[in-house]
């Protein structure tokens, strides 16, 4: 979010949540993230004002283990896609391959592909330590123990300014 709208000058207006809804620890980031999202106090974090969020949960499903979960995780990444270009028909969808495992990853891209995106967004963070803090930083147990603001400050990367040079924003 933060890196589109800064980088690439990209307005978002809606955010949309797809995840796995029979895993507790997911969903409860999910609502999370549309919380801070949502705000009007955090707009300085954000860089906006609240966004509209939406969210697609997967359900019955905990994670991607085999191939029915594979399909499923597949088929409604697309089918959510889908639902967004009919609702959506004058804006450009911008799908990041944020989170989750490679296979997850791997089907995203190739539920973009069968939705007819023509590419999805990725981020990669260059210098390894500061991954490693990012990552340890933003888990769900190194944010509870924040409150609201800091929170958005790490989800929303204004913790890591200093850093900002190893952070890479792509189109694939």
């Amino acid at each position: 979010f933060m890196l589109l709208r800064e980088r690439e000058q990209i307005e978002v207006e809606t955010v949309a949540l797809l995840y796995p809804d029979a895993n507790d620890a997911i969903r409860e980031s999910a609502e999370l993230l549309e919380d801070l999202f949502r705000r009007e106090e955090l707009a300085d974090v954000r860089g906006a004002s609240p966004v509209s969020v939406r969210h697609f949960p997967l359900k019955g499903l905990e994670d991607v283990y085999s191939e029915a979960t594979c399909t499923q995780y597949a088929q409604g990444v697309r089918d959510a896609i889908v639902a967004l270009q009919a609702q959506h028909q004058d804006h450009q969808i911008y799908l990041s391959l944020a989170g989750g495992r490679k296979a997850m990853a791997a089907l995203t891209y190739y539920a973009a592909q069968q939705a007819g995106l023509r590419h999805v967004w990725h981020t990669v963070i260059s210098d390894p330590a500061v991954e490693t803090r990012v990552f340890s930083e933003t888990v769900a147990r190194s944010l509870e123990r924040l409150d609201r603001r800091a929170r958005a400050e790490r989800l929303f990367l204004r913790a890591y300014a200093a850093d900002d040079a190893a952070f890479s924003l792509f189109r694939i």
